[in-house]
């Protein structure tokens, strides 16, 4: 049982039998105490400060243009106006960025045919890359030339041309075509049709839907239908 005080009666009772001690006088002042004591705030609640930001740094002598940022912003947004694919886009990006980097990020603009050579020859001496990765570093270049920039490169380009390879590819004969289709089932099995009778990219099929996808018929009995996606997937 409490008092109205807040202090329970067995100690009231205490300091009433001992008044020598007076207890209860100096539970209050501990109490007091306590309450003009100022408060520990943890690191959470401290006031937080707001420091200044450092001033962006400028371009010193740097034309906007000239950053790399940008460079590869008009790049991307040029290869999706002319309707590239997502992984040819991504390739020609990071063979125009190995391309500056190369050449210690200088602007393409202030180079030219000698330094394409020179890099060309880099892929097939040094890193030995397959003549068709030589060929799409070489498009890469190009497309950012001809098409972002606007700057004509003289052909012909004398690097040191990659080795192409000899190995021939597996080709599937129908038959073996059909007895691989006839093993899967569900929409992994449409997606490989889709592959096979179309000649859909892999990467596209998953993204294929079927508002996408125009049947007809083929001239003659009409028998024989041909499906395909429609233009406006490509």
């Amino acid at each position: 049982m409490k008092s109205p005080q807040g202090v329970s009666f067995a100690r009231a009772w205490q300091a009433y039998t001992h008044p020598q001690k007076d207890v209860w006088a100096a539970q209050k002042a501990q109490k007091t105490r306590r309450r003009s004591a100022p408060l520990a705030l943890r690191p959470s609640q401290l006031p937080r400060l707001s420091l200044p930001h450092p001033p962006a740094k400028r371009n010193q002598g740097v034309p906007v243009a000239a950053t790399p940022s940008r460079l590869l912003s008009s790049v991307r947004e040029t290869l999706r106006r002319k309707h590239y694919s997502l992984r040819t886009e991504a390739s020609y990006l990071s063979w125009i960025r190995r391309f500056i980097l190369f050449h210690g990020k200088r602007h393409p603009r202030d180079m030219g045919k000698p330094e394409i050579e020179s890099f060309l020859t880099h892929l097939a001496v040094q890193r030995q890359v397959a003549a068709s990765t030589q060929n799409q570093a070489l498009s890469a270049i190009l497309f950012l030339y001809r098409q972002v920039l606007n700057m004509e490169v003289e052909p012909p380009i004398h690097s040191i041309r990659a080795r192409r390879s000899h190995h021939l590819p597996t080709v599937l004969s129908k038959e073996e075509a059909g007895q691989i289709l006839g093993c899967m089932a569900g929409s992994r099995q449409l997606m490989a049709k889709l592959l096979y009778g179309s000649g859909l990219r892999l990467t596209l099929a998953p993204r294929l839907r079927a508002a996408q996808v125009q049947v007809w018929s083929v001239c003659g009995s009409g028998s024989r239908t041909s499906t395909s996606p429609s233009a406006r997937f490509w």
